[in-house]
């Protein structure tokens, strides 16, 4: 599941349980219902920025969306994990060790939110009703150890024997034989302004049609197809959008359809006003439906994943966008929440629209822009907003009564948002005002070594929690390195990259002159000296260093592409002894390299072997004193000869590039980078000048959005990366794995490996990466079976022959419009007279694949019919054949219980299941 289009520039989740930066300040003692958040950056608005209805994907930390608006049902999360620590001690009475034990969990619960009732069709055609979500039944705890009953989750399902409860097992039994699954929308409930007022505006299941809607506008291919048009696009962009942001452009992108192809659900019905909203009785209700021929839909999937936890149905007010459809007075502002010239100007060209366009009818083009054309539907609203601060308030419309009667719960959210702030000045200050009780949150992994020493000797006094993170849903990836480079942007030269020629030389196969139309031949990248040249960067670094030094000792490295804590998902997942990545850390966050003339693997010598392991890095890191020494793994000064090798040969072959530097760029994604990643990074930066002089690789980080180097790197693709967000569509590595599928051009890596089978051209991965290259010959093969074949413009087994700038989350789009070979071998995209993208069809009228779809059932299909001894080794090689790009999501919490500071005085469920903290679910004590 691609995450949303609308991912917050200033990171704040480096580590789960870690927030840098980030303080929470109560500046009025007396309010104690007032949680006030500090950052070291400043604010920066962004169209659609605060509106969830055009949002998608699992719910992000930094957002305010999940507060403001709220969707059909919800999880609701009770209590604070409770958790016991235990001393070990060994016959003597020695201390050996301190365990820790939840033994009383989070409590969760699925609550009708507005939906009132869920009515469920069988295929017998039995309609089943619950209009319920009691919820009174505890599971008992499911482990013991040193004599302690406890559970090994920190969140737990409440369970109902009300038959008519959603939280009912009759409610699962009834949704695995389900054909319809409907939602009665909860009467009563208005939408709330930026004052807190009940508008007249109600609730209605048109909300959920246009919101599906509008969430299919972030793709301009529909705006166009559907009433827009790329120069209103542009025209849109300049009045509203700010220019760093990729709305009413061809960078914002939603393709999460494809989940309810896998599912079994009809999303083509969703866009069908009388099929997506239809009468229970005498009430509208939100339909969902069974794909026809099918014979079955996994409506257990879909209520967990694309109900309780994702945007995409997140309502948007239809009568008030009908309103200023109708009168034609639309309240159009921009990204700041002004109106201009501009902005005017655009007024007439909306009225020029199609009325009757969904395009039009669903304010794709204007509503929730700004803070002053968005409503509110969720616990919280946000007041107008002013300077350098953003408040969230209590909805007193809100559906949920006993929450917004309640004393106990918070009644504002406070951000304040700082520039200009020296990064140990601002860490200095929010440590100081958390010890005089001001803050209510900062981070512990953050701290320095003295600072934490202070807080572990008074943890009670200062709030220190112990918090089990399970990550069974984040892969570990980011900003991901791959071989297709995209073209220059119009005006500009070959400056634009984030390379010298050398180096694009010796990685890509060219120069940049040669890459700047992006048609280059990914070989050297995937099977050349490209890889090589990975594969000895990759291996000459202790990545557990790193992670240890950019986060005060609080993490190791996770350079594995899979969440830890998912199944593995092999055909004997239930007896293998392995069941999760986390059970073969060491095996699958190894590294090996390959020599420099390409004759198979280094051997590290009779200790070492072929593979360097996290604790073999460890170990001879010991002794070591410096930081940039201690950075060196166990056979860095192998392959220190073997580099100078590699780069001889370069030399000898492309003596008009001799001598020099081979300079690279990586780049941190998100503005203000934490003071310990930007320590760290020059560490390593300074290990890479020791392996060869001329590796001269720096990292690039801002604190200014509007910095051109931070676009061009982090959507750009100025120094060849992806910028790849993803969450599990089911619980396997291989959900993992797709989603470098097409956000990071996995599948035509693939299918250049299987194209090339019959020349030297894939001879290092044939001969050391057995498993991927068996992986691209199955995938092909897969292509082709009738039951999956690939139905598209381009042939699955081209798809790396389409140009650059079709690749990545354009790829799909093969499927759907016309490409033709040009005469340098490569697909182009074909155009109307009036240059419109040209729509395909397939001459036999078979329907076109979904191509994430097509990807996600391969994975799924692919990982399960191999053991999961199997799956590990096609971990192991995986791991050493991508390029372990350092700069985002690589570390992982080293301790099964992470540490956070978190003022006494709240009640924190655990956000393991949300994947966020939902703060209409926090409490606050009494005392």
């Amino acid at each position: 599941m691609k995450k949303s289009n609308k991912i917050w520039l200033s990171s704040l989740s480096l580590l789960a349980g870690a927030v840098p930066l980030l303080a929470v300040a109560c500046k009025d003692p007396e309010a104690k219902n007032k949680y006030v958040f500090e950052y070291s950056s400043p604010y920066n608005p962004q169209a659609f920025l605060h509106d969830a209805s055009r949002s998608y994907g699992s719910f992000i930390s930094t957002s305010t969306t999940q507060h403001t608006s709220v969707g059909l049902v919800r999880i609701e999360s009770i209590g604070e994990p409770e958790v016991q620590s235990k001393v070990i001690v060994d016959e003597s009475g020695n201390v050996k060790d301190t365990k820790r034990y939840i033994i009383n969990p989070t409590w969760t619960k699925r609550s009708l939110a507005l939906a009132s009732a869920v009515v469920v069709t069988d295929n017998n055609g039995t309609v089943t009703t619950f209009d319920s979500d009691e919820a009174e039944v505890k599971t008992p705890a499911n482990a013991q150890e040193n004599g302690v009953q406890y559970y090994t989750s920190p969140s737990v399902e409440l369970k109902s024997i009300n038959e008519k409860s959603i939280n009912s097992a009759n409610f699962e039994a009834k949704l695995k034989t389900a054909k319809k699954l409907q939602f009665v929308v909860r009467r009563g409930v208005h939408w709330t302004n930026e004052q807190g007022e009940a508008t007249k505006y109600e609730i209605k299941a048109k909300d959920f049609y246009y919101s599906w809607l509008r969430t299919l506008s972030v793709n301009q291919s529909y705006r166009i197809e559907n009433g827009g048009s790329e120069e209103l696009d542009k025209q849109a962009a300049e009045a509203l959008s700010d220019p760093s942001s990729a709305a009413f452009t061809d960078k914002e992108n939603y393709s999460n359809d494809y989940l309810f192809t896998l599912f079994g659900v009809d999303h083509k019905k969703f866009s069908v006003e009388n099929q997506f909203i239809q009468k229970v009785g005498e009430e509208e209700s939100v339909t969902f439906e069974k794909i026809e021929g099918k014979e079955t839909a996994n409506f257990n999937e879909f209520f967990s994943k694309s109900i309780l936890q994702d945007y995409t149905f997140a309502p948007a007010p239809s009568e008030y966008i009908d309103e200023a459809n109708q009168t034609e007075n639309y309240p159009i502002y921009n990204y700041i929440g002004t109106q201009t010239d501009k902005t005017t100007a655009l007024v007439e060209k909306i009225k020029a629209l199609d009325k009757t366009s969904k395009t039009y009818i669903s304010g794709a083009y204007w509503y929730g822009v700004s803070l002053k054309n968005t409503l509110y539907s969720g616990a919280y609203y946000i007041a107008p907003q002013r300077g350098q601060e953003l408040v969230l308030k209590k909805n007193k419309n809100y559906y949920d009564k006993a929450f917004v009667e309640s004393k106990n719960t918070i009644e504002q959210i406070v951000n304040i948002y700082n520039q200009g702030l020296d990064v140990d000045t601002f860490a200095k200050r929010v440590f100081d005002k958390y010890k005089q009780g001001k803050l209510s949150k900062i981070s512990f992994s953050q701290l320095k070594e003295n600072q934490r020493a202070e807080i572990l000797n008074d943890a009670v006094k200062y709030g220190l929690r112990y918090t089990k993170v399970v990550n069974k849903k984040s892969p570990y990836y980011r900003n991901f390195s791959q071989p297709f480079i995209k073209p220059i942007p119009t005006g500009q030269n070959v400056s634009f990259y984030g390379f010298n020629d050398a180096y694009a030389k010796l990685v890509y196969g060219s120069t940049r002159e040669q890459l700047k139309n992006g048609t280059n031949d990914p070989a050297s990248y995937i099977s050349g000296d490209g890889l090589i040249f990975r594969s000895l960067l990759n291996a000459a670094i202790n990545w557990d260093e790193l992670a240890s030094q950019a986060t005060n000792g609080q993490a190791f490295a996770w350079i594995a592409k899979v969440a830890d804590g998912s199944a593995i998902g092999g055909s004997d997942q239930s007896s293998s002894k392995f069941k999760t990545p986390g059970d073969v850390r060491e095996r699958i966050n190894s590294l090996f390299a390959l020599k420099a003339d390409g004759t198979g693997k280094i051997n590290f010598g009779e200790k070492l072997g072929k593979e360097l392991s996290p604790s073999e890095n460890e170990e001879a890191a010991k002794n070591l004193s410096t930081k940039t020494e201690k950075l060196k793994s166990a056979g860095f000064e192998l392959i220190k000869k073997e580099l100078a090798d590699l780069f001889k040969k370069f030399d000898e072959k492309n003596p008009e590039l001799a001598g020099q530097n081979f300079e690279f760029e990586y780049a941190f994604p998100y503005v203000n980078i934490p003071a310990g990643y930007k320590a760290a990074f020059a560490n390593i930066v300074q290990t890479f000048k020791e392996l060869n002089p001329r590796l001269a690789i720096t990292v690039f980080s801002t604190d200014n959005k509007g910095d051109p180097k931070f676009d061009n790197y982090r959507t750009g693709g100025a120094n060849g990366t992806e910028f790849v967000a993803w969450t599990y569509d089911y619980d396997s590595i291989g959900s993992g794995y797709d989603g470098l599928s097409w956000g990071a051009n996995f599948i035509p890596t693939l299918t250049w490996i299987a194209a090339n089978d019959a020349s030297d051209k894939n001879k290092l991965i044939k001969e050391n990466y057995p498993k991927l290259y068996q992986l691209a010959k199955d995938i092909v093969e897969y292509s082709k079976k009738p039951a999956h074949e690939w139905v598209g413009s381009v042939p699955f087994n081209e798809l790396h022959l389409v140009e650059n700038r079709f690749k990545s989350q354009r790829l799909p789009y093969t499927a759907n419009y016309e490409f033709k070979k040009n005469e340098q071998g490569f697909y182009t995209l074909e155009r109307t007279t009036e240059g419109k993208p040209k729509p395909w069809a397939d001459p036999g009228g078979k329907h076109e694949t979904e191509a994430y779809a097509w990807t996600a059932e391969f994975w799924l299909n692919y990982i399960h019919e191999k053991t999961n001894e199997y799956a590990i080794g096609l971990m192991e090689e995986l791991t050493s054949f991508f390029n372990v790009n350092f700069t985002y999501n690589t570390f992982k919490q080293r301790n099964e219980f992470g540490q956070s500071l978190v003022e006494k005085k709240f009640i924190v469920p655990d956000e393991s299941v949300t994947g966020v903290s939902i703060f209409s679910d926090w409490k606050i004590k009494n005392n």
